[in-house]
């Protein structure tokens, strides 16, 4: 990183984010739900002090945020990456683990697709502790994961919610 020309950086709880100009993604700090996306959870790893390049996100990325203990990174094409924790479905791809069948891991250490609309371009992300937001290039914002506080912007009776879904009010 420190030959990198750093050019957008997202703190977590534990864990921080940093975006180099050709679009890649270093991270370090806590892993204990993988989300520094280096291909397994860990706890108390020295190595994890130091700036890693994470693994591959399906392209150079454009923007990067992170949750309590969750990443997302936004693509140069306009999708959005999420790995680490899927407690309150931070995630955004369907499921929460309640939900699933036997086995199910809560934790993503490797990126994977949220369910935004395949349609959508993303303009921008952010992640809050347990829920993240996607604006899109159109101006529609999407929220999912935890709703608690209504922090989702959008009567859900404050269940988590696995899927983004537009505001109805912007």
């Amino acid at each position: 990183l420190a030959r990198a020309r750093v050019v957008n950086v997202a703190a977590g709880m534990r864990h921080s984010l940093a975006l180099d100009a050709s679009g890649a993604v270093y991270s370090w700090g806590g892993n204990d739900r993988g989300q520094l996306g280096h291909g397994a959870a860990s706890c108390g790893d020295a190595a994890n002090r130091a700036p890693r390049r994470g693994r591959a996100l399906g392209g150079a990325c454009a923007r990067v945020a992170a949750g309590e203990a969750f990443s997302l990174a936004l693509t140069a094409g306009g999708r959005v990456r999420a790995w680490g924790s899927n407690t309150y479905g931070e995630l955004g791809f369907g499921r929460l683990p309640l939900e699933a069948s036997g086995g199910y891991v809560w934790n993503e250490i490797d990126p994977v697709s949220t369910g935004l609309p395949r349609a959508l371009v993303v303009a921008d992300i952010a992640a809050g502790a347990r829920h993240a937001l996607a604006l899109g290039a159109c101006g529609r914002v999407y929220s999912w994961g935890a709703a608690d506080a209504g922090q989702l912007g959008r009567d859900v009776g404050g269940a988590a919610m696995a899927s983004p879904a537009e505001l109805p009010s912007l």
